[in-house]
């Protein structure tokens, strides 16, 4: 997956995984409260 490495794109998809956990993890919180 990674024989071509951008690493302007890989950051970002990273900072975009991130944010997706943390927003599912925010959720979760929520609907358990």
């Amino acid at each position: 997956m990674c024989s071509r490495r951008r690493p302007r794109k890989d950051l970002k998809l990273q900072f975009v995984n991130v944010e997706m956990t943390v927003k599912m993890k925010v959720c979760t919180l929520i609907l358990l409260r």
